[in-house]
């Protein structure tokens, strides 16, 4: 049971409060609905517009639990079914919780995972093929008094607020199994990535201010045993980095990924911003430009050689982008706000990666998309300028498809045909809610 899907956030308003996209085990069982499927589908071939729609039959959902607000993250699906990381808020607080469900959506149960902190990252669930296909689950959450925290030191820096506590635990069925915790600087950033190797070791990665620099950095640690290692700074210096990613290939070859910013000035120095201890780039200031750096790794999670630009870095920007495991090696899919179309809707291009060497970047849309994108198996999902839910797949390039049947929310995961979607719904009459639905799409 490989990892098939890593879903980006949803992002949608529910009550009036935005709803984007160590564990504890408490287990609260929940019934998911699953007579569509019984009675053969619903026929949903509802308009779509100007473009036909991939998914037509609607063949059962769920409710997700929810609260004040919901956050959907990453999602895996595989011979245990459906796993997918939520957060909400509830009584002023935020908590994070895995839904998991069989693949009919007939049973739906919530695992809780605690209190998180304010603005931390949905969590994210991930599987490892090396380990049968047992699941993952990483969240940031508030820490907690241990014995022996197996925590990896990571510095205080410039008076920054107290650390951030990445929890990892295994998840057998409905059982919750801690693996270990990481310690990271705190700062404005919740980005991090989990690539296990087996049911106790991997690797995890996550940016932070530099200590050095008034710019982001990337730092990646193993784990075994319950023990963290020292943390390695991977991005260099030079750019400001953030949003890491983590990627093994068939061959077994781990990269990680960022986006890199301009950092330095044409004499290689510090650039003003460093010297007057300001960040780079401030709220009114012209954008610079962004693009994706990959970096090969060694087992240990040092650096294996040079990071390698995988889009342009001039005349593009970069906003968001995901790993894909292909063959011997990964696609790199990009959502691009190209600078010369100076703030409209973006393109989403492909980068494939073999052996470590980058090929040409083919565009996947041309033109059109607004926001992020998630590669969700052979497609790739993304929301248009006019907030609807469409499609492309990866290997046909501008054949896109309105998707109606989502209901205006996110894909999160693929699994024999079908696709499921995350979406908030207007009950009649009722207030909004969080619901999951498995739709067929050949």
């Amino acid at each position: 049971m490989s990892r098939l899907v890593r879903a980006s956030a949803l992002a949608c308003v529910l009550g009036g409060a935005l709803v984007g996209c160590g564990s504890c085990r408490e287990t609260r069982q929940g019934e998911g609905t699953a007579p569509l499927a019984e009675a053969g589908g619903v026929d949903a071939r509802v308009d779509a517009g100007e473009l036909a729609a991939r998914c037509t039959v609607a063949l059962a959902e769920a409710p997700l639990e929810g609260g004040d607000s919901l956050e959907v993250g990453s999602a895996d699906v595989g011979a245990g079914g459906l796993a997918v990381g939520v957060s909400f808020g509830r009584d002023g607080a935020r908590v994070g919780a895995v839904v998991v469900a069989d693949l009919a959506l007939g049973k739906v149960r919530s695992l809780a995972l605690g209190e998180l902190s304010a603005g931390d990252a949905a969590p994210l669930v991930t599987s490892c093929a090396a380990c049968g296909g047992r699941r993952f689950v990483a969240t940031h959450v508030k820490p907690e008094p241990m014995a022996k925290p197996a925590v990896a030191p990571s510095g205080a820096v410039r008076g920054a607020a107290p650390p951030r506590v990445m929890s990892i635990a295994s998840l057998d069925g409905d059982t919750l199994a801690p693996v270990v915790r990481v310690k990271e600087q705190a700062d404005e950033s919740s980005a991090f990535d989990l690539l296990p190797s087996s049911r106790e070791t991997g690797l995890v990665a996550w940016d932070e201010d530099s200590d050095r620099v008034v710019r982001g950095i990337v730092k990646v640690a193993t784990f075994a045993g319950g023990k963290v290692s020292e943390p390695v700074v991977v991005s260099p210096y030079e750019t400001d980095a953030d949003t890491p990613k983590l990627v093994r290939t068939a061959k077994g070859e781990v990269f990680v990924a960022w986006l890199a910013r301009e950092g330095v000035g044409t004499d290689g120095g510090l650039t003003d911003a460093d010297v007057a201890g300001a960040y780079l780039e401030a709220p009114g200031e012209e954008r610079s430009h962004q693009w994706v750096e990959v970096l090969a790794l060694d087992d240990a999670g040092r650096p294996k050689g040079l990071a390698v630009p995988v889009t342009p870095k001039a005349r593009g920007f970069a906003s968001s982008f995901e790993l894909v495991p292909d063959g011997d090696g990964f696609d790199v899919v990009v959502v691009d706000a190209a600078v010369q179309r100076d703030g409209s809707l973006s393109r989403i291009v492909r980068v494939p990666v073999h052996g470590g060497k980058v090929a040409t970047l083919s565009e996947l849309v041309p033109f059109g998309a607004s926001g992020g994108a998630s590669v969700v198996g052979p497609f790739v999902s993304f929301v248009d300028g006019s907030e609807r839910t469409m499609l492309v797949s990866r290997d046909a390039p501008f054949v896109q498809s309105r998707e109606p049947l989502a209901q205006g929310g996110r894909f999160v995961a693929y699994a024999e045909g079908s696709l499921f979607a995350a979406s908030i719904v207007q009950g009649d009459g009722g207030p909004a809610r969080g619901m999951l639905r498995r739709m067929r799409c050949p």
